[in-house]
């Protein structure tokens, strides 16, 4: 990689900040499920928008910083995730 390159600029790479995504509850790595959802079960279906990326050790975006229709910001591994519309969708 050549250091005016990004990790995150790789074409692998589907997610990127605004765009509304779902996830399982039981993939929210902080705070944890118990913690935040307790009327919820682990398989609960919920949806976001993404507002940041963090990394993992050497491993480039690794999470998304998502926050929620509820209005929760969680975080939650970007592998997890499942886009429903990009940031381009004027909501």
């Amino acid at each position: 990689m050549h250091y005016d390159e990004h990790p995150w600029d790789r074409e692998e790479s589907t997610t990127q900040k605004g765009d509304s995504v779902s996830f399982c509850i039981s993939d929210v790595f902080l705070p944890t499920a118990e913690e935040l959802f307790k009327p919820l079960s682990p398989d609960s279906q919920v949806e976001g928008t993404i507002v940041e990326f963090s990394d993992s050790g050497s491993e480039p975006r690794a999470f998304a910083v998502i926050e929620m229709v509820r209005k929760h910001t969680v975080i939650v591994p970007v592998s997890e995730l499942h886009v429903i519309g990009d940031g381009t969708d004027g909501a």
